[in-house]
């Protein structure tokens, strides 16, 4: 009888131990540090890589706790490529959106054999400056 208990309080403080482990990784690096970073996602990165990205650039603190988060809300396919504005303040969730919505980069595609005009209107378009 005293394994049993003995083997519960084990597997109690074990899964209280990971729990707290998990959570701490969750959290902002540094709350009050609210400076942009620009994070940049090559092409076919894999998810461990950008976690080793992350946590080198200071944007993460623990590269297991973004790996399973990410995996766990099963945006690890939806990671976009490309350049992303990230915050040290940032906690690992809104990271993981951020990563999965809103790259800085903007695609304009030129038709051959437009105007030189049709160009500019086209560029004024997409980033509200006057033609």
């Amino acid at each position: 009888m005293k394994k049993i208990y003995l083997l519960v309080i084990i597997l109690l403080i074990i899964n209280i131990s990971l729990f707290l482990y998990y959570k701490e990784g969750t959290m902002p690096v540094n709350k009050n540090d609210k400076t942009i970073k620009t994070f940049v996602i090559n092409r076919g990165e894999s998810l461990s890589s950008i976690a080793k990205k992350l946590s080198n650039e200071g944007l993460i603190r623990n590269k297991i706790v973004f790996y399973i988060a990410t995996k766990k809300m099963g945006l690890d396919k939806k990671i976009q490529a490309g350049d992303f504005s990230l915050s040290p303040s940032m906690n690992i969730y809104q990271i993981i959106e951020t990563l999965t919505h809103g790259t800085l980069d903007v695609w304009i595609t030129f038709i051959e054999g437009m105007r030189k005009e049709e160009y500019a209107q086209i560029i004024s378009k997409n980033f509200n400056i006057p033609e």
